[in-house]
């Protein structure tokens, strides 16, 4: 029998493009594909695909607060997450809504069949960069942070919005206080970037 497959991505081409690279393979059928995280959500109520591949950055309702929805309402369903990136938070998340794969867009067509072929048998996958520094622990799977000359980089595990939310804080600081207050800045600064 197929795997069924929802797609949600609210990029039309790379959404479209997948349909027609998934109904090529002889075992995947897919159901339907929206275009943002409520939808999908309404969509796998609906159809009750086997599979839900979700892009992580879309517009609307948090894509992590969609996977927690579907675990309740259909904790059937697979949801692999698709990511441009491989920010350390983004991964935490994915891994605390119990999100059943995660796939780098940078990686090949082949990777992401693999990935849904893989949650459809029930097992999880998580791209290799990423599963390699998964660990378990008592309390479930967890995130190693990357090491970067020996330590951790603390920016590695800021998401884009984050970083630029503590640049504005620094740069509002700056501009409010004296030569002292750019002292902390660039102290600051050095501790938060691990410069």
């Amino acid at each position: 029998p197929k795997t069924n497959i929802v797609i949600a991505d609210d990029h039309a081409v790379f959404r479209e493009g997948l349909v027609v690279q998934i109904n090529n393979e002889s075992d995947m059928n897919v159901v339907a594909a929206v275009g943002d995280a409520e939808a999908a959500v309404d969509e796998v109520s609906t159809s009750n695909p086997d599979v839900l591949l979700m892009d992580i950055e879309m517009p609307g309702l948090d894509v992590f607060t969609a996977v927690g929805m579907l675990a309740e309402r259909r904790p059937n369903v697979r949801v692999v997450l698709l990511s441009a990136f491989s920010h350390d938070v983004y991964v935490r998340r994915a891994i605390k809504a119990k999100a059943w794969g995660y796939v780098s867009k940078n990686e090949p067509f082949a990777t992401v069949c693999h990935a849904i072929r893989e949650v459809a048998r029930s097992w999880i996958y998580y791209s290799p960069d990423v599963k390699s520094r998964i660990i378990n622990t008592p309390d479930g799977p967890r995130l190693q942070p990357r090491l970067m000359d020996g330590a951790a980089s603390r920016v590695e595990q800021l998401t884009p919005r984050e970083i630029e939310l503590r640049s504005e804080e620094h740069t509002s600081e700056l501009q409010s206080h004296s030569f002292i207050s750019y002292a902390v800045f660039c102290l600051k600064k050095k501790k938060i970037y691990n410069i």
